[in-house]
């Protein structure tokens, strides 16, 4: 009886083990496969295109290599060296076409264009909305802290193609400078300068780096890193319920330093909204526009002149180097495949060409 327990046991067992060396089998058979296809990598020129360009088509905020390819970039750095004014006709025209879709004022929440009471939808889902209540109420200014125009902006994005640009002299000398993702300034201001009047901060940076402000310790590096954009904070306090709740947490901590230098301002849902169907109704295609162009948009709502630094969305620069997604060098950070960047630099360099505003690119010269 017990043998034939054994022998039950043993032909039960046979299949499992079947499977199991099957199994063995084809890893085996994968790791050869792997090995082959990377050999080609390393010895075809063909194979490493096709690896890179299926690379590249995987990574959310980049282009693809294959629209890239697409774009003649030592003609685009040639032709954006070349002297360009703002074309005042242009500009006005332009403007008024934004203006018929985009209410100046509404570039901030204040008391004035918000109420208690009012519900709220998110940016990407006004399905979902969020009530303003008191608490929230009282953390607005009374109107528009800003001023009305601004005679000659900068709006300095992160590419690393400011790296070595010596730009920060020419950043610095504008009236009012506008600046992205609360980027590091104080190492790199010779390419990218230190003036900051008016800063984008993402409610993920406090979550991802500070914690959400829940200790004494994340709080007073929050406050630390803040005080170098100086004037005024702008956060997307809209974005997300949880980005709500951050960006409210921000402002009270903000709120009860009395000396503090630098102010939270709010993006009001109506500006980006109107300003993201203007840029369709201009041929952007995208699910949604980049942060960066709708910071054009508040640069376009504020400014009489627009100067555009550290917007360039490809992997490499007009002499073919590499070039890093941020000047500041941390590593990639894959989004969803929500932009299209292609589109919208084409668009920019319209914008340049009509003298709408000039973009800038490769070596500053003094001021």
């Amino acid at each position: 009886m017990l043998f034939g327990c054994k022998l039950t046991l043993r032909i039960c067992q046979m299949p499992y083990r079947n499977r199991m060396y099957r199994s063995r089998g084809l890893r085996i058979v994968l790791l050869i496969f792997i090995g082959v296809f990377f050999s080609m990598y390393f010895l075809s020129g063909m194979s490493k295109d096709w690896i890179m360009s299926t690379y590249y088509d995987h990574r959310g905020y980049l282009m693809s290599r294959r629209e890239e390819n697409k774009f003649n970039l030592q003609e685009i750095a040639r032709t954006l060296r070349l002297p360009n004014q703002i074309n005042p006709t242009n500009l006005a025209d332009f403007k008024k076409s934004f203006f018929n879709y985009v209410d100046p004022k509404t570039i901030i929440i204040t008391k004035q264009n918000m109420k208690v009471g009012e519900e709220v939808g998110i940016y990407f889902d006004t399905t979902v909305k969020i009530r303003v209540d008191e608490d929230f109420y009282s953390l607005l200014p009374d109107g528009l802290p800003l001023k009305k125009t601004y005679s000659k902006c900068s709006l300095v994005g992160s590419s690393g193609i400011l790296s070595g640009s010596h730009c920060g002299k020419q950043i610095d000398g504008s009236e009012f400078v506008i600046r992205m993702n609360a980027p590091p300034l104080q190492n790199f201001s010779t390419d990218v300068g230190l003036k900051a009047n008016l800063t984008t901060m993402n409610p993920s940076i406090v979550s991802k780096k500070y914690f959400y402000l829940i200790r004494k310790t994340d709080k007073d590096s929050f406050l630390s890193k803040m005080r170098e954009f100086k004037t005024y904070l702008y956060i997307p306090v809209f974005s997300t319920p949880i980005g709500f709740d951050i960006s409210v947490n921000v402002a009270k901590t903000i709120k009860n330093i009395s000396s503090y230098p630098v102010k939270p301002l709010f993006m009001h849902p109506d500006h980006f909204l109107a300003s993201s169907k203007f840029w369709k109704s201009s041929g952007i295609t995208a699910e949604r526009i980049s942060s960066g162009l709708y910071m054009v948009s508040v640069a376009i709502t504020l400014c009489n002149e627009i100067n555009l630094f550290g917007f360039w969305p490809f992997h490499y620069d007009h002499n073919n180097k590499t070039v890093d997604y941020h000047y500041y060098g941390q590593g990639f950070v894959p989004l969803p495949k929500v932009h299209h960047f292609a589109e919208e630099f084409k668009l920019l360099l319209d914008l340049h060409d009509r003298g709408v505003l000039k973009m800038h690119v490769g070596t500053c010269n003094e001021p």
